[in-house]
């Protein structure tokens, strides 16, 4: 009885992941309707939007209607937006990377993983080289840390609870107050800033309200260079090309 009931869940989950993977998904579907399309009653309905949502497989937007969240895509939707998202940022990072002559970074997150699309060298003589492909890590890098800003509560909840907190990782964050005090200032001022080794970093999200996707680029430099008319440039570049990738990948 037991094993019905667990496979009977199942069921009923993935019915709704189904009726939203259908629906358009900037307008989401209200509850009610997802309850009179699966012939639940509300309660049920509700306790398992919940657990959907506290699993990143569903979210709502600001209207308060459901919509797939970023877990559901990557259960095949990620490799497409992977691809489609590389395809659209390359151009624009380097033409980014020509003109700071910095090395630049493009990011995408998914399955609470942070994954390098490319890096592009610079061709100084001194330079820094990104060779990270892959990491759960999000607090050692600046792309990671501007992908964080943007997660809901429930999915970052979830990555903390996978991941614990940053603690030696940053400023010795031990507790779910301090690491979102930091990420709305990373939210507020639209970027991320990471030191290490007289390198700095800069990563700037990429977030979409309207796909259910998360990435960033990000600027790698020796922290000597990062200062006058330079620094205006990397930042105000940077700001330039992430609302180029976005604008295009929404349309």
């Amino acid at each position: 009885m037991k094993e019905y009931l667990m496979v009977q869940s199942l069921e009923r989950a993935f019915k709704l992941i189904e009726i939203l993977d259908a629906a358009d998904s900037e307008t989401g579907v209200g509850v009610q309707a997802l309850s009179n399309e699966v012939g639940l009653k509300l309660p049920t309905v509700h306790n398992l939007l919940k657990t959907l949502i506290k699993l990143g497989y569903v979210k709502q937007n600001s209207e308060g209607k459901y919509i797939l969240g970023p877990k559901s895509y990557s259960l095949g939707i990620s490799e497409k937006n992977k691809k489609s998202l590389s395809d659209i940022a390359y151009p624009l990072a380097r033409t980014l990377n020509r003109e700071v002559n910095e090395t630049v970074v493009v990011a995408f997150y998914t399955n609470r993983t942070w994954y390098s699309l490319f890096h592009l060298n610079s061709n100084q003589e001194l330079n820094v080289r990104s060779s990270l492909p892959i990491t759960k890590n999000l607090y050692i890098s600046s792309t990671g840390r501007a992908i964080l800003s943007n997660l809901t509560d429930n999915e970052l909840d979830s990555y903390v609870r996978e991941n614990g907190f940053p603690n030696n990782d940053w400023d010795n964050i031990s507790d779910i107050e301090s690491l979102k005090s930091e990420l709305a200032d990373i939210r507020k001022k639209g970027y991320a800033v990471y030191h290490k080794n007289d390198v700095i970093s800069l990563g700037m999200p990429v977030h979409s309200d309207k796909k259910p996707f998360d990435a960033a680029i990000g600027i790698y430099l020796p922290e000597s260079r990062y200062k006058g008319t330079h620094q205006k440039a990397v930042l105000n570049g940077l700001q330039k090309t992430s609302e180029a990738i976005l604008t295009i990948f929404e349309n």
